[in-house]
């Protein structure tokens, strides 16, 4: 493997997301002075198979500050992995699982391992001159990311009636286009079209619409007939 693809360092912090939450953020460089970041978060509701975040604990933050995880970023996980080739990424996660040892990630955290990936991923494409996609799916690959426009969270979110399917949010996938720029526009037209329809069925302020008022929606099937128009 080159010698310029190798971690030179790995640095992480904790971030903020648009709700105020903290996040870990890790920065991987390698010899060649290329570079990957990622962010991981926790989302609004967690699975029942999701691997455990490390979380501070106490007051500050409700208890979900993650230090900790940064900690275990920077004081344990780097120091493994410094020299390894970001190019080599099932040996690179392969040892962070064996590090942590544990079945749900409980020793450095999922939020801590999964940021730590992901930003490794990243700068190995970068270190070879190549889009993060094709570094996934390999010289054949020929499908571009598909982007999704998150739209509307569902009836264990808004409290509604009759639950479908405990499903949490919904969003469109935007298939079909030649560019993801091509595709990400499709995401922000939908976007818009679907606050419009929001506010006509509803009485909103199109250029306000972030929720619907409670008791408006009743089913998760009216979603769908909103998604659908």
């Amino acid at each position: 493997m080159p010698k310029g693809s190798r971690i030179e360092s790995i640095v992480a912090r904790q971030v903020f997301t648009g709700r105020g939450h903290p996040g870990i953020e890790t920065r991987v460089t390698t010899v060649n002075d290329a570079v990957g970041v990622a962010t991981v978060t926790a989302g609004l509701s967690v699975g029942d198979y999701e691997v455990e975040f490390a979380y501070d604990g106490g007051p500050r933050w409700e208890g979900k500050g993650v230090q900790r995880a940064v900690d275990n970023v920077n004081n344990l996980i780097a120091p493994a992995l410094i020299g390894m080739d970001t190019t080599c990424q099932i040996e690179i996660d392969r040892t962070m699982l064996e590090l942590d040892g544990t079945p749900g990630r409980t020793r450095l955290g999922g939020n801590a391992i999964a940021s730590v990936s992901a930003a490794v991923l990243k700068a190995g494409a970068n270190s070879l001159g190549i889009p993060l996609y094709q570094h996934i799916g390999g010289v054949n690959a020929c499908v571009l990311p598909v982007p999704g426009a998150g739209l509307m969270n569902g009836s264990r979110r808004y409290g509604g009636g009759e639950r479908a399917g405990d499903k949490p949010s919904y969003s469109f996938m935007c298939y079909g286009f030649d560019t993801f720029a091509d595709a990400s526009y499709a995401a922000w037209e939908l976007e818009r079209a679907f606050k419009r329809t929001l506010a006509t069925r509803f009485g909103l302020d199109p250029y306000s619409v972030r929720f619907i008022p409670a008791g408006c929606v009743q089913h998760d099937r009216e979603l769908w007939d909103i998604m659908t128009e």
